[in-house]
């Protein structure tokens, strides 16, 4: 069992009164060099008083090896008090060299993160071209032929606001922004819905081609039609269209923003 201490001004725990700042604790294991989700194992104690963590952290399914995966923090915000703080946990057997590490962290809004992702136009096919250096025969087949183009968002199916993608991603197809962030933040998994790319923050782009497509459609249009010259239209009744190419090989909360990190015992 080890046993440490912070310590928080008083101006810092006013803003944690006010849930304007948050105190996390998180565990993370130097030699595998991922987050470890805190669990029953840490038995974790703050002022003398126990934190109530789960039983066990959630399986996470991934293409990825590993996933791209932020763990959730143990929120010990409402234990503090200004002044010096006492912090008491066991170390995990299966961590063989870490850090627990306590945060002071303040909430971000969703609009400000929105407002961060840069706009670029990445799924034309003059573009992905010229990311790619040659143009492949799928791009051919993208340019040659009308084909339909989703509008809906992948996770939930209503209409795309804000289309947004990973800068890696390959194919036409774009994500709702919000949508993905709040689901992001839900399951701590941030992964392409799409092609299960990695798409942290910092890699999202909202495709200002992907606009074009939504200015287009109608109400209750939940797809529009990919002209040979890139340009898009609403598709009349009853036309059949095929699906858009296959993407060419890949070429990549909680959110939340550091503050202060108060003390990382070994």
């Amino acid at each position: 069992t080890v046993k440490e201490s912070f310590r928080l001004g008083i101006q810092q725990h006013d803003l944690i009164r006010w849930n304007k700042h948050r105190v996390h604790v998180r565990v993370f294991d130097i030699i595998s060099k991922i987050d470890v989700e805190p669990t029953t194992f840490l038995e974790l104690a703050i002022n003398s008083y126990a934190i109530s963590l789960p039983a066990a952290p959630k399986k996470i399914r991934s293409k990825q090896k590993p996933p791209f995966f932020t763990s959730r923090a143990a929120d010990v915000s409402n234990l503090t008090r200004a002044g010096d703080n006492s912090i008491r946990f066991k170390v995990p057997k299966n961590i063989r060299r870490g850090v627990v590490v306590i945060q002071l962290v303040s909430p971000v809004e969703m609009d400000s993160i929105i407002k961060q992702v840069p706009h670029q136009t990445i799924s034309s096919p003059e573009t992905k071209s010229q990311l790619q250096g040659s143009t492949s025969s799928q791009e051919d087949d993208f340019a040659m032929g009308d084909f339909k183009l989703s509008i809906q968002c992948p996770i939930t199916y209503g209409r795309i606001h804000v289309p947004a993608k990973g800068c890696a991603c390959v194919h036409q197809r774009c994500f709702d922004l919000t949508t993905y962030l709040e689901y992001c933040k839900q399951h701590s998994l941030w992964e392409c819905p799409l092609c299960s790319v990695t798409c942290g923050v910092s890699s999202l782009v909202i495709d200002d081609w992907f606009i074009g497509a939504l200015k287009v459609a109608g109400p209750e249009d939940t797809f529009v039609v990919v002209n040979a010259d890139n340009s898009f239209s609403r598709a009349a009744p009853g036309t059949s269209l095929t699906p858009p190419p296959p993407p060419a090989s890949s070429v990549s909360p909680k959110i939340e923003r550091t503050v202060d990190a108060l003390v990382t015992p070994d």
